[in-house]
């Protein structure tokens, strides 16, 4: 039996009642989206809404855009026909406006998009959750700070590091800081990845005044549920993306528009996550819980599902791409290692034939080499019938095509040569002794 501490309480003077909403919502179509007849303007206007195209739509993952209207108002964006090879064609993005989750609109909303345009197989890329009324900042800070909290306080795990935000010199020397991040956002040019939940706690009302009153709406839905207004409102929020809720057992789309399974998506998002307790047992799974969000319901419905390891299927698959991105790194750089890209191409060429990939390995080929173009930044280095004899550009629309390609030559024909692949790079597979 653990020995008992002595539990030393903290209480949040949050408002007198705390509110939860929806703050941030994308879908991704899965089936067809079908393309809308337009007139000369771009425009199709429906019972329910208008669809704009606009001139200078095209995405990282899309080459299309259109606004949606009603009433004169932009109520969301689509953005449709993929330019991404590794995106299923006919996938769609929805993004909803955000004054929609403060009007009470936003379900009926998205109901009319869907039935109207006969979608079919949605999933949630993002949705954010919002408490207001929170006054966690005092704690947060005397956690972090002060040793005389950090015995009586524990966090139940600490791998999603806390980090304060917005420096002052006021907040670096007496710790008030205001602004906190819990988890990794991620961010590609420094090399971290996007964690699949991420949560902000900052000043909401600082926010809407920095950004111009933009937001009034959403002071207007603090007036209206009684927030004392004299008062900065502060706001928790979890950023959830379609890896964390593709892994909720029980879950349904419909579910976020409803208040209580949003407070249970809440509480099933905080655990081990957000989640502290007081220290008054050394096991710290019969520790009492800290009420962090008085008012709301704790249990939660929904369950995590465990992760399933990797069959040896797609573990072969992974590696058979990173072989290749090195060899072709190698092309690219000129500075190939021969014995290394001997061993490479070797394991490729086995792999694929023993586990029967080969259909797997045409389709795939086209979006590594593209990608390691892009890593490679390399803007003078072109690949065309007259370096290598072999077609890998389609001339009328500039996408990839993988008839020919050099490694499913490599793949599907092992020790078979052909007069039409006498190229440089030939030439150093030749010596290679593959073909």
């Amino acid at each position: 039996m653990g020995t008992k501490i002595k539990k030393k309480s903290f209480k949040f003077k949050n408002q007198s009642k705390l509110l939860i909403t929806l703050d941030w919502l994308t879908l991704n179509v899965e089936d067809k989206f079908q393309l809308m007849e337009f007139d000369g303007q771009g425009i199709k206007e429906t019972e329910n809404f208008i669809y704009k195209l606009q001139e200078f739509g095209r995405t990282s993952h899309f080459n299309k855009m259109l606004k949606v209207y009603e009433k004169g108002q932009v109520i969301g964006t689509i953005t449709f026909d993929s330019n991404n090879p590794k995106m299923l064609k006919g996938r769609a993005h929805i993004k909803f406006e955000n004054h929609l989750f403060y009007s009470g609109q936003i379900k009926e909303v998205v109901e009319r998009i869907i039935v109207e345009n006969s979608l079919q197989s949605i999933k949630i890329s993002r949705v954010d959750v919002a408490v207001d009324g929170v006054y966690f900042h005092p704690f947060l800070n005397k956690f972090l700070y002060e040793n005389k909290l950090k015995n009586s306080i524990r966090r139940v795990r600490d791998t999603d590091n806390i980090t304060p935000v917005g420096f002052t010199r006021d907040s670096i020397q007496n710790h008030k800081f205001t602004n906190f991040y819990i988890g990794q956002r991620g961010n590609r040019n420094k090399g971290t990845s996007k964690s699949s939940k991420f949560a902000r706690y900052y000043n909401k009302t600082a926010e809407i005044k920095e950004t111009g009153n933009k937001k009034e709406y959403i002071l207007e839905h603090y007036k209206i549920n009684g927030f004392d207004l004299t008062k900065d409102v502060y706001r928790y929020e979890v950023e959830l993306s379609s890896t964390y809720i593709s892994s909720l057992k029980g879950f349904e789309f419909m579910d976020i528009f409803d208040k209580d399974y949003l407070i249970s998506l809440l509480n099933e998002t905080n655990k081990n996550f957000f989640e502290f307790v007081h220290n008054d047992n050394k096991n710290i799974t019969r520790c009492t819980r800290l009420v962090m969000f008085r008012g709301f319901k704790t249990e939660t419905i929904y369950q995590r599902i465990k992760r399933v390891i990797k069959d040896k299927v797609r573990t072969i698959k992974v590696s058979i791409k990173r072989a290749i991105s090195d060899v072709m790194t190698g092309i690219y750089s000129g500075n190939e290692n021969i014995v290394k890209a001997q061993s490479m191409i070797n394991y490729v060429r086995q792999s694929v034939n023993s586990y029967g990939l080969n259909d797997w390995f045409n389709t795939m080929f086209d979006w590594v080499l593209i990608e390691q173009k892009i890593k490679s930044r390399l803007q003078n280095v072109e690949i065309s019938k007259s370096q290598t004899n072999v077609r890998f550009w389609n001339t009328e629309s500039e996408e990839m095509t993988s008839q020919k390609s050099l490694f499913s030559f490599w793949a599907n024909n092992p020790t078979e040569k052909k007069e039409e692949f006498q190229s440089p790079y030939l030439q150093m597979v030749n010596n290679l002794g593959i073909c």
